[in-house]
């Protein structure tokens, strides 16, 4: 993937703006393993799996996927650093994945079981969303005139425990950050103001690969219809392209 990007340019490498859209290596090898995400896990026999496609995206799907969120936990360069210890410390044997798990764990100088246990011996899946966001006047409460009540509420839908970020903005361009530890079902933040939230993200730095679903992991207050527009102009296209197609054969 670090390869064909440095060769192609960023997320390019498959698909290179057709029709505004791109996609280089990673992002084909992430939607593999979206296809079946939880049915085995990394470290079952290859004839052990429940089918050919679930093996294929997870062997290789999950695999670019899990190492690219690792990526983002413990930083590019000591990866690479611990790439380069494992390769060099058992080069010419037969490495079990414990010596690259302890590998890492060594080099990065964390005790990263809690992900491992779940990223590469569990089946759990990943999956957080911004429930609700909202604000209320605080007129009725004494000394209060002009403040409003902010709340957002994140969720964790699937069973994979992942510590996240969120970005929330205010009418005023305030921005905050929160951080949650995600062990709970949902986390209310709370905040009186005098502006009101404008909307909320979950990872902003968009570095949790392996959330299975980035379309919840933002909300806004008002609408914005540019992403929908740019829907209508795809399938006018792509329905007039069809439309043509189809009228060659006739």
């Amino acid at each position: 993937e670090k390869v064909l990007d440095d060769i192609y340019g960023k997320d390019t490498s498959l698909v290179n703006n057709f029709m505004g859209a791109t996609m280089g290596e990673f992002g084909y090898q992430r939607t593999q393993y979206l296809s079946l995400p939880n049915a085995d896990p990394l470290v079952r026999r290859g004839w052990e799996f429940i089918s050919g496609n679930s093996y294929g995206g997870i062997t290789y799907g999950k695999t670019a996927t899990v190492l690219k969120t690792l990526e983002s936990i413990i930083g590019e360069p000591k990866l690479q650093e611990a790439l380069r210890v494992y390769f060099m410390r058992y080069r010419f044997t037969h490495p079990t994945r414990e010596d690259f798990l302890r590998t890492v764990e060594e080099v990065s100088g964390q005790n990263l079981r809690w992900y491992f246990d779940q990223a590469v011996y569990g089946t759990q899946s990943l999956d957080y969303e911004v429930t609700r966001i909202g604000s209320e006047p605080l007129n009725n409460e004494t000394g209060k005139e002009g403040r409003y009540r902010n709340q957002v509420i994140i969720s964790r839908k699937g069973d994979f425990i992942f510590p996240v970020t969120v970005e929330i903005k205010f009418s005023n361009g305030e921005k905050l950050r929160e951080h949650w530890d995600g062990r709970d079902r949902w986390v209310r933040f709370a905040y009186d103001k005098s502006a009101t939230v404008e909307s909320a993200e979950i990872d902003p730095d968009h570095q949790v690969f392996l959330d299975a679903n980035f379309f919840n992991n933002s909300k806004t207050v008002a609408s914005h219809p540019k992403a929908a527009n740019k829907i209508t102009n795809y399938w006018m296209f792509m329905s007039q392209w069809i439309g043509q197609m189809l009228a060659s054969f006739v």
